[in-house]
């Protein structure tokens, strides 16, 4: 899935994967939901709005930064 949000410790994408980028910068071990201490909690629900209310990063759409493209 390309479509994520993300903070700079924290990486959410649509399909739910949820990674730690500075113990996991290549993704490869998502997060346990269960398991989330309350501050991965919060951060992952302040991501899940932000991609529910629209597809942050969708690469499989152009883009038009700043009237370019």
């Amino acid at each position: 899935s390309g479509c994520f949000a993300r903070t700079k410790e924290y990486k959410l994408y649509s399909n739910g994967d949820f990674f730690h980028m500075l113990n996991d910068k290549w993704e490869r071990n998502p997060l346990d939901k269960q398991q989330l201490s309350d501050k991965q909690k919060d951060i992952y629900y302040q991501l899940k709005k932000a991609l529910d209310k629209e597809n942050i990063w969708d690469f499989t759409k152009p883009h038009r930064i700043h009237g370019k493209n």
